[in-house]
């Protein structure tokens, strides 16, 4: 694991169980490595650097990239320390989960935030921020935790007590 990795989380919890329902995986949270198992998530408090203290996660690297991108990612994530956390984004992916059901198209940025971001869209524009496209076919920071998992650009590097990939 090193800087400019990402992790997904399998959480656990209502907030976990109902991403993991709408979702249909079990990753429910995202957050970028930047140092010896330090991470720079989007939480309810805001976008904080903290230590990994998760049960269940994967670290996924990203495929074909320079360790100036991944440094740059790091540094514009920490650019982004103290931002607010968008409950209604949350709440935009939420409908566009109900939305693809039924065979609708999503809404991109549905209910996004100025100055305030969601997990996954914190992780999907630092890679942004340094040309690295996670999901092409999906306008920046319009991804979720299992989203960021789906994509080609991405592998799976280590696994820490996952219940299923």
């Amino acid at each position: 694991m090193k800087p400019g990795n990402f992790i997904l989380v399998q959480g656990s919890g209502p907030i976990s169980d109902g991403i993991a329902f709408f979702e249909r995986s079990g990753f429910t949270h995202a957050a970028l490595v930047s140092g010896e198992n330090i991470i720079l998530e989007a939480t309810p408090n805001g976008i904080q650097e903290n230590p990994i203290e998760y049960e269940r996660y994967a670290v996924f690297e990203f495929i074909d990239v320079t360790d100036e991108q991944l440094k740059g990612m790091v540094d514009f994530g920490r650019s982004r320390l103290g931002e607010g956390y968008s409950f209604r984004q949350d709440a935009g992916f939420v409908i566009n989960g109900i939305l693809e059901e039924m065979g609708l198209e999503r809404i991109p940025g549905l209910l996004a935030e100025k100055k305030k971001i969601v997990c996954s869209a914190f992780v999907d524009l630092c890679a942004r921020s340094q040309g690295i496209i996670a999901r092409p076919d999906r306008k920046p920071g319009d991804v979720t935790p299992a989203g960021l998992s789906y994509s080609p650009r991405i592998r799976i590097i280590e696994n820490h007590n996952l219940w299923e990939l």
